[in-house]
């Protein structure tokens, strides 16, 4: 799956995007359920 990914430059949907110390409120967002994509914390 990687290689197809790869060779067809396939990205993600990233609906939003928290940092790691909003890890409890990107939880909260996910949960409401009207999410269109990733939700992504960013542990950086």
């Amino acid at each position: 799956m990687l290689a197809a990914v790869a060779s067809h430059r396939l990205k993600p949907v990233i609906d939003k995007a928290f940092p790691f110390a909003e890890a409890r409120e990107a939880y909260r967002y996910f949960q409401q359920g009207d999410v269109f994509g990733k939700v992504v914390i960013d542990g950086a």
